[in-house]
C-alpha cells in the first residue's frame, strides 16, 4: 500500500508545482505533503477565504481564469512551474448517488486544453490529470486495460474524453488517470451523502459492481509522479487505471457508509421515479458495471493505501470527527508578560 507520506523524495529540489482545484479533498492532501518535502506550490482558488486557507498550508494562492492561455502561461512562467496538476474538475467523480451540478466541473474541463497549451508554452515537464473509470462504459465483469476503448455519449464523457486527449497530446509528458468513483473527507459528495442519511432520505439505486478510489490514494499516486525524475526519456501520453481492491456496487457502498455512521439501511428510490430523481449522467453511471486493472499503476509503486471502502470510509469519519472536536482556547497571557522588542 502507498501511504503518501512514504513516498521517498525527490532528489530535485527546483520542483515548483501548480494545483488547480486546490480545495479539492485530494488537491489539500497534496498541497500538503509537496510543501512538507520543500516544494514550491501554488494553488488556483475562488475566494479569498480559501487563498487565506492555502497559505496557512504555506503555498502561494492565486485566482488564475484557467480558459486563459496568456494569464496561465504568465502564472507559470512567473513562479517557474515544473508540474501542473489539473484537480479542478474532481467534483464530476465522487459517488453517483449524488447528482453533481454541471457548474461544478465543465467549465474546468473545457480549460484543460488552455491549461496544456499555456503549460507547453511555458516549458512546464509534466502535467498531471485525474480522470475517471467510467469513460470505459459498462465493462461486463472485465478488468478494463488502459488500451481498451471509452465512451463519449453523454456530455460529461464526451468533455472527459477531450480533456484526456489534450493531456496526452499536448507535446509535453502528460498523465492521464483514470480513477474510481472519488471518495473522501474533502469530497463534498460524501458531506451531502451524510446529510441525506441522517435525514432517512431514498437513494438512487446501482447494483453492479463498480471501482473506487479514496481521495488520499489519488494524492499518493500524483506525488509519485511528480517526485519522478524528469531527466529520462518519457512518452509525451501515458494512462494509469487508479481503483481500491474493491468491487462493490454503489448501493453495497452506501448501506456501509450508513452502517458506519449508525444510521439505517438507507431506501432505494422506486425504479419509476427516477428519470425525475436523477441526472442523464447519474442513471449512465449506476447502471453500468465498472471494473478496472491496476496492474500498470502498481507496477509504477503505487498500491491503494485503503484497499477497500471499510478502511476508507473509517478513516474519512475520523478526519471529520476531528475538524468537528473543539479547539483549545489560546493560552492568555497577562499584559504584563508580553515583551515588545
Amino acid at each position: 500500500m502507498t501511504d503518501i507520506s512514504s513516498v521517498p523524495p525527490s532528489t530535485e529540489n527546483s520542483i515548483s508545482v501548480f494545483v488547480t482545484g486546490a480545495m479539492t479533498g485530494t488537491g489539500l492532501t497534496l498541497i500538503r505533503e509537496l510543501v512538507k518535502r520543500g516544494y514550491k506550490v501554488i494553488g488556483a482558488v475562488k475566494t479569498p477565504d480559501e487563498a487565506s486557507q492555502i497559505r496557512r498550508l504555506g503555498a502561494l494562492p492565486t485566482f488564475p481564469q484557467l480558459d486563459r492561455v496568456n494569464d496561465v502561461r504568465g502564472l507559470l512562467q512567473m513562479r517557474r512551474v515544473t508540474h501542473v496538476v489539473h484537480l479542478a474538475h474532481l467534483n464530476a467523480g465522487g459517488v453517483p448517488q449524488y447528482a453533481v451540478p454541471e457548474a461544478d466541473y465543465m467549465s474546468a474541463l473545457r480549460a484543460t486544453d488552455e491549461i496544456v497549451t499555456a503549460s507547453g508554452q511555458a516549458g512546464v515537464k509534466r502535467m498531471i490529470f485525474p480522470s475517471f473509470a467510467f469513460l470505459y462504459g459498462d465493462t461486463h465483469g472485465h478488468a478494463a486495460l488502459e488500451t481498451d476503448p471509452i465512451q463519449r455519449n453523454t456530455p460529461l464523457l464526451a468533455a472527459l474524453a477531450d480533456a484526456e486527449a489534450a493531456v496526452l497530446d499536448g507535446g509535453i509528458p502528460g498523465y492521464v488517470l483514470r480513477c474510481g468513483y472519488l471518495y473522501g473527507a474533502g469530497t463534498a459528495a460524501m458531506r451531502k451523502m451524510d446529510t441525506a442519511l441522517k435525514a432517512g432520505r431514498g437513494m438512487p439505486a446501482g447494483t453492479k459492481p463498480a471501482a473506487w478510489l479514496y481521495e488520499d490514494d489519488l494524492a499518493a499516486a500524483i506525488l509519485i509522479l511528480i517526485e519522478q525524475s524528469t531527466d529520462t526519456g518519457e512518452a509525451t501520453g501515458t494512462t494509469l487505471n487508479l481503483a481500491d481492491d474493491s468491487h462493490l456496487s454503489p448501493d453495497a457502498f452506501m448501506r456501509l457508509f450508513a452502517s458506519t455512521l449508525g444510521v439505517g439501511e438507507p431506501a432505494s428510490i422506486p425504479g419509476f421515479m427516477m428519470g425525475w430523481r436523477t441526472t442523464p449522467a447519474q442513471r449512465n453511471a449506476l447502471d453500468t458495471s465498472i471494473t478496472v486493472s491496476t496492474a500498470k499503476a502498481q507496477a509504477m509503486g503505487w498500491s491503494p493505501r485503503f484497499a477497500t471502502p471499510a478502511a476508507g470510509i473509517e478513516h474519512m469519519l475520523l478526519m471529520w470527527r476531528a475538524e468537528e472536536a473543539p479547539q483549545p482556547e489560546p493560552e492568555h497571557i497577562p499584559e504584563r508578560a508580553i515583551v515588545t522588542l
